[in-house]
């Protein structure tokens, strides 16, 4: 049995304009990973300029905001495979990259298209 989750747009916006009025912060960035934690990644076509970014770890729900929400930049932190690369790259996906090792990969690449990345360090 699958589960629905039923989400009122307009009480979502309104949390997020009440948001936005009591933190002033430059960025919103909103976390959708796995599937907007089960609500539907297709919320998103609903929030035009309440979020500058959207946050994700998983490459399937990078494919389907691209396909609700084209306009909205990604921040991608899951793995970064030959698989993925270029399909990130072209969807203009800012990449989370957590080792010098993934940086050498990307490198020997040789992609010539621009993109973003973060270089996030733990230790």
């Amino acid at each position: 049995m699958k589960n629905i989750a039923n989400v009122n747009i307009d009480n979502l916006k309104f949390n997020i304009s009440d948001l936005k009025e009591n933190f002033s912060f430059k960025n919103y960035i909103l976390n959708v990973s796995n599937n907007a934690f089960g609500h539907g990644i297709k919320l998103i076509k609903y929030l035009n300029d309440e979020f500058q970014y959207v946050y994700t770890n998983n490459f399937q729900d990078v494919l389907n905001i691209k396909k609700y929400n084209h306009k909205i930049k990604i921040i991608y932190s899951g793995s970064i495979t030959e698989d993925n690369i270029y399909d990130l790259v072209l969807n203009d996906v800012i990449m989370v990259i957590k080792s010098k090792d993934i940086m050498d990969f990307i490198l020997g690449l040789k992609i010539k298209d621009k993109f973003e990345i973060i270089f996030s360090i733990d230790k």
